[in-house]
């Protein structure tokens, strides 16, 4: 495999402070994201007894992608004694061209097959509005409530010589997301939080693409262009004792979760696909400590554990799946001689469930870096050193479900070292501004080719 990435951004931010209670905010941006990948796929099949070759299929595929964004945001915040209004608006345009070119190898070299050659089209228009009214009750208790708006039009064209359903698939849908807080600080020794919200989760563009992508001569991505987002109802319960030690209890249901599973093509090969699960669920408890053990020693501790469940129908694949998991995570940030920063951390989690359909083994890993200031810190320069043993290069999963056994280990290179340095310029006593967020952060956490 072969491939490159270009990512250009573009953002315009302007603020008018417009007095001492009010202040207008407005952010433009522009995206281009380009991914030219090249595989070479050589296949042969030999006997078992001997080495006589029986079969030989040797391919080639282009898969390139080619994604612009448009994105423009404005707000305005305004405060009085005990209430603040914050109010917005933003439109988002999203264009994706996925083209994918299939050759088969022969003697006289490269053949496109466009049987197994599409180009798939994505278009996504986002408008959207918000308002939010912060509320100082009395000295200890706050109340904040908002409402989003949102409408979205988009549109999937798939280009094949195939005949193949589902090629045009238009979509209009409008959505509304309350949410409400209540919070409780003394100021001294508690913090008491309630939380409510629902928000949504867009699929990323690739997983729209109705056509089968060899991952293998035996396996395929296929997209769905019928994929919907995902609806999130979210619950949460935090505690705070002295700002230090925080307890957090959370409930969050799914409708149209983002599930993919393993379906049977032909005689010895299957495809995986995405799917909106109906419903899944996660009850979970985290608690996160800092102890200082020593002047020059820090030890942060963060424990999470839960419970998930996943519930629907798959075109007619029955899911009914549900595990306990935990998550163990030990940070130790010690003050070596020479002013020397060392980091170390471990972490350790137990099996859990990949969309909705497969079980993982859980695994561990120990993390290290070295950091050092010079000249006064501006400048900084680290060491960093990921999964030293090499206790998470391999995912060992299994599932069954539709008369279908799975049994597998994917294993990657997660060993990782590396060396790196930061100068800060200009006067370091001028206060930081504040970072605008983009007009596009959202919409660039949906780039990802395969989720």
């Amino acid at each position: 495999m072969d491939g490159s990435f270009n990512n250009l951004n573009f953002n315009l931010n302007y603020q008018w402070q417009i007095d001492q209670t009010s202040i207008f905010r407005a952010d433009a941006g522009y995206g281009n994201f380009i991914s030219l990948g090249f595989t070479e796929q050589p296949n042969t099949l030999f006997a078992v007894e001997n080495m006589t070759v029986l079969n030989v299929s040797n391919n080639e595929f282009n898969a390139d992608s080619y994604i612009d964004m448009w994105s423009a945001k404005a707000d305005y915040e305004k405060s009085w004694d005990r209430i603040a209004l914050s109010t917005g608006g933003k439109i988002t345009y999203i264009s994706t061209d996925n083209q994918f070119n299939f050759f088969n190898l022969g003697p006289s070299g490269p053949e496109l097959n466009y049987n197994k050659s599409n180009d798939f089209l994505y278009t996504e228009q986002v408008l959207a509005g918000y308002a939010i009214l912060d509320s100082k009750l009395n000295r200890f208790f706050k109340l904040s409530t908002g409402l989003r708006i949102e409408q979205t039009s988009s549109r999937g064209r798939l280009i094949s010589s195939q005949n193949i359903d589902n090629t045009d698939v238009p979509r209009n849908y409008t959505d509304f997301f309350p949410s409400a807080s209540l919070s409780y600080n003394n100021n001294r020794s508690h913090a008491l939080s309630i939380s409510i919200g629902r928000r949504l989760t867009r699929p990323n563009y690739q997983n729209l693409n109705p056509f089968e992508s060899p991952l293998s001569e035996l396996s395929a991505w296929k997209g769905n262009p019928f994929l919907r987002p995902n609806y999130i109802m979210n619950y949460q319960i935090t505690y705070s004792l002295k700002q230090k030690l925080t307890i957090t209890s959370q409930y969050s249901e799914t409708k149209d979760m983002f599930a993919t599973i393993f379906e049977i093509t032909g005689d010895n090969s299957t495809i995986l696909i995405p799917y909106n699960l109906n419903r899944s669920t996660r009850l979970s408890f985290s608690a996160s400590y800092p102890l200082e053990l020593f002047k020059f020693w820090e030890l942060n501790t963060f424990i999470d554990a839960g419970r998930s469940t996943y519930n629907g129908n798959l075109e007619g694949t029955a899911i009914e799946l549900s595990q306990t998991t935990w998550n163990v995570r030990i940070q130790n940030n010690i003050k070596l001689p020479w002013n020397i920063l060392l980091d170390l951390s471990y972490q350790r989690g137990s099996d859990w469930i990949w969309r909705g359909s497969i079980r993982v083994r859980g695994n561990q890993s120990v993390d290290i870096g070295l950091r050092k200031d010079f000249f006064q810190k501006r400048l900084q320069v680290r060491i960093t050193g990921a999964d030293l043993f090499l206790t998470t290069n391999q995912y060992f999963y299994k599932g069954n479900y539709g008369g279908l056994d799975i049994d597998g280990v994917r294993i990657f290179d997660s060993r990782r070292f590396g060396a790196g340095a930061t100068w800060k310029f200009g006067n370091q006593k001028v206060k930081e501004t504040k970072r605008s967020k983009g007009a596009m952060e959202e919409e660039m956490k949906r780039l990802n080719s395969v989720d």
